[in-house]
């Protein structure tokens, strides 16, 4: 096997991988996060947004392997999911008024820490912040 074809062949792999990475995420965000699913190899990022229109105005936590499709759905569910839910009729809020809410990453933990770093986050920040997450512990 030549160099080119190797290399082919690798991109190849690597293009299946993405897509069924994508095809499973996708999968699991048109149902809402699916808690212990993922790939335990990948870092989980644990994330606030906050509202543009006050920088620093934290209003819900989160955790995700891949900050910018998260981000994405959230907008997007903000369009389309219920609006009673207080995370979307504040996304909507945003959207309609031509914001988006800002993302950022609070912290890196390893897969099988994730649940728990997040429920400890969210009780520490609530305390502070009006957070949406509608299981504030």
């Amino acid at each position: 096997m030549t160099n080119a074809e190797a290399v082919r062949n690798y991109k190849q792999r690597n293009r299946e991988k993405v897509r069924a990475y994508k095809r499973l995420w996708y999968r699991r965000g048109a149902q809402g996060r699916v808690r212990g699913a993922g790939n335990s190899e990948l870092p989980v990022f644990l994330y606030v947004l906050d509202d543009p229109r006050e920088p620093g105005n934290i209003r819900y936590v989160g955790q995700t392997q891949s900050p910018q499709h998260r981000l994405g759905f959230h907008c997007h569910a903000g369009l389309r999911s219920d609006p009673n839910r207080p995370l979307y009729r504040w996304v909507q809020e945003l959207l309609s008024e031509g914001f988006r809410p800002r993302m950022r990453i609070w912290a890196t933990v390893e897969f099988s820490h994730a649940n728990q770093k997040e429920k400890v986050l969210i009780a520490g920040l609530s305390r502070c912040f009006d957070l949406l997450n509608q299981h504030n512990v």
